[in-house]
C-alpha cells in the first residue's frame, strides 16, 4: 500500500491544475439496454459518465440520488426530468466537491479513473424489475443498472485490470451503496482481481435509524417503529435486489434486509458512512414534521422530536461500527441531509476529533486508519445542534 501511494503522489505531481474534471456520457446501445434490462423509468436506455485515467488501476464509481417515487403518479412526474429519463442528460458531468474531483480539487481520490452514474430509475439503486405492476408497468431497474455498467465497464476499459475500487453515493445513492456494496466486491474479486482492495462511503443514505417513529405519532405519545414499516412497503412495491446473507438470515422477513439499522450486521465490505445527526430529509419529508423542523426549531415539540431521532441514530451508527471490521461513522452534529457530506477538501470543512470527512476517508481507505473509529459529535447536553461550518457546499446532493 505504501508503494501504492508513492506512485499516486507522484502521480498527483504531474498533473495539471485545471478548474475541474469532466466526465464524459456513455450511453447503453439498444443491445445493452435489453441484455441487462438497464433502463430509465420512460424506457429510455440507462448509462454513465466516464473520466478515464489510463495510468491509474483505481476506480471511483458514484451513484446519484434523487429520493424514491413510491406511487404511479409520483414515478411519472419524473419522465419529464432527468431523474426519469436519460433524454434529459448532458454530455458531459462535472463535480469538484466530491470524490469524483480532480487532484486540483485537495481529491485523495484524484488520480482514480471516475464514474458517475445517473439515477433515473426511482428506486434506490435496488430495482430488478422490467415491468413495475404496482407502478402501471414502469421499469424500476436500478440493480440492474449497476450490473450493466460493471460490466461495460470491465468490458471496453480498463476496469477489468483495478486495483483499488471505491463504491461512493448520496442520499438514495447512499442507500445504494449500502446494498450494492457486497455484489460490487464479490465481482470485482471474482472477475477482475481477487486481490482487489474494494471499499466504500455511502454518504446521507442511512435510512433509518432503529425504532424511528413518525413525527405524528410521536405528538400522541405512539411509537410504531417507521423502519420497519418502510422497508416492508419498498420490499412490496420493488421486489428487488437485496443482500443475499441477509435474505438468507432472515427467511421469511427478508422484506427488512431494505432497512439499514437491520441489513447492516450482514454487510461484509469496509464501510465509511457519513450521516448527520439530524438528517433534514428524514426528519421533515419521510417522519413529517415538515417545516417545523429546522436548525432552530420555534415548536417545543419539534424540538423534543428532532432530540429523539437523534438520540436513535447516535447508538443506530455505534452499533454500525462495531457490527463489522473495518469500518467507520462520521457524524456531525448538523441538521442536513447531504449538502454537507462531500469532500469538499478546500472549503473549510468541519471536523471531529480533527478529522474532517475528507481526509479520514482518504486516510481510511489507503491505510486503514481509523478503522473502528465512530467520529460523532459530542455537544452540551441541551445542545440540539453544536458542529460549526456544517455549510451546504456540496455540488451533487
Amino acid at each position: 500500500m505504501a508503494r501504492y501511494q508513492q506512485i499516486l503522489l507522484a502521480t498527483v505531481a504531474l498533473v495539471a491544475l485545471t478548474s475541474g474534471e469532466v466526465l464524459n456520457k456513455v450511453l447503453f446501445d439498444p443491445s445493452v439496454k435489453a441484455d441487462y434490462s438497464a433502463s430509465c423509468l420512460d424506457g429510455s436506455p440507462a448509462g454513465y459518465y466516464l473520466s478515464a485515467h489510463p495510468n491509474s488501476t483505481g476506480w471511483v464509481i458514484y451513484l446519484q440520488g434523487g429520493g424514491l417515487c413510491v406511487t404511479r403518479i409520483d414515478c411519472e412526474n419524473r419522465l419529464s426530468g432527468n431523474l426519469g429519463s436519460s433524454n434529459h442528460w448532458g454530455p458531459t458531468h462535472d463535480d469538484t466537491t466530491n470524490v469524483l474531483g480532480g487532484v486540483q480539487d485537495g481529491n485523495p481520490f484524484g488520480t482514480f479513473n471516475k464514474v458517475w452514474i445517473p439515477y433515473c430509475s426511482g428506486d434506490t439503486w435496488t430495482g430488478t424489475t422490467t415491468s413495475n405492476p404496482h407502478l402501471h408497468g414502469l421499469p424500476t431497474t436500478g440493480h440492474n443498472i449497476i450490473e450493466a455498467v460493471v460490466d461495460h465497464l470491465i468490458n471496453t476499459s480498463g476496469f477489468d485490470k483495478a486495483t483499488h475500487v471505491l463504491l461512493s453515493g448520496g442520499s438514495a445513492g447512499g442507500i445504494g451503496v449500502f446494498h450494492n456494496a457486497d455484489w460490487l466486491s464479490d465481482t470485482v474479486k471474482t472477475r477482475v482481481n481477487p486481490n482487489a482492495v474494494v471499499k466504500a462511503s455511502p454518504q446521507a443514505g442511512y435510512f433509518f435509524p432503529e425504532n424511528v417513529t413518525l413525527f405524528e405519532e410521536f405528538a400522541v405519545g405512539i411509537r410504531i417503529p417507521f423502519d420497519k414499516l418502510a422497508s416492508d412497503y419498498v420490499h412490496w412495491l420493488e421486489g428487488g435486489f437485496m443482500n443475499q446473507a441477509c435474505a438468507a438470515a432472515l427467511g421469511e422477513k427478508k422484506s427488512l434486509c431494505w432497512d439499514i439499522s437491520v441489513v447492516q450486521k450482514y454487510l461484509k465490505t469496509p464501510l465509511f458512512v457519513a450521516q448527520n445527526q439530524i438528517d433534514a430529509q428524514q426528519v421533515t419529508d419521510e417522519l413529517g414534521c415538515l417545516s417545523a423542523c429546522s436548525t432552530d426549531p420555534k415548536l417545543e415539540l419539534a424540538r423534543k422530536f428532532m432530540m429523539d431521532y437523534k438520540s436513535l441514530l447516535v447508538p443506530s451508527l455505534q452499533k454500525f461500527v462495531a457490527d463489522g471490521p473495518d469500518r467507520v461513522a462520521w457524524s456531525p452534529s448538523c441538521f442536513n441531509h447531504c449538502e454537507n457530506l462531500c469532500m469538499n477538501m478546500q472549503n473549510s470543512p468541519a471536523t471531529i476529533d480533527g478529522v474532517s470527512y475528507g481526509a479520514g476517508l482518504g486516510a481510511w481507505f489507503f491505510n486503514g486508519t481509523h478503522s473502528g473509529s465512530a467520529f460523532i459529535q459530542s455537544c452540551p447536553p441541551d445542545d440540539l445542534l453544536c458542529t460549526p461550518n456544517c455549510g451546504h457546499g456540496c455540488q451533487d446532493c
